[in-house]
């Protein structure tokens, strides 16, 4: 078997959007459409939002072997990041009230979220926005 080092990203030259929430959301549909073309659909899981958030973070930091520098909340690691407001938009507001656990948080963020999710940023653990 051949392994591969998987991260998510985000590029207009190669893609659609800046927005990483939005490419979660697309990266999601893509594992649901693999149901299309399985024999037996009801075994292929959907990307997990956990994963989905490792591939967008650390997974990312590793495929581009930048994580000595980035992708974590680890000591000594560069401090960019951003903090999302689950309420940010009546929509998610109602989704995320619904949600019973980290994971459906997670999920709705990356389905409903935008850039109106982003309530602060930070850069080099500066307060940017």
């Amino acid at each position: 078997k051949y392994r591969a080092t998987v991260g998510l990203g985000t590029d207009y030259a190669a893609g659609t959007t800046l927005s990483m929430l939005k490419t979660m959301g697309e990266a999601y549909k893509v594992t649901q459409l693999r149901k299309a073309f399985a024999d037996n659909p009801r075994a292929v899981e959907p990307l997990d939002p956990l994963e989905n958030y490792y591939l967008a973070t650390l997974g990312a930091a590793r495929a581009m072997a930048i994580d000595e520098y980035v992708g974590s909340f680890e000591s000594g690691k560069e401090a960019d990041f951003i903090v999302l407001d689950s309420k940010s938009t009546q929509d998610l507001s109602i989704r995320s009230e619904r949600s019973e656990s980290i994971s459906d948080l997670l999920f709705a963020l990356q389905i409903i979220g935008d850039d109106r999710s982003v309530a602060h940023t930070y850069i080099m653990g500066k307060k940017m926005k």
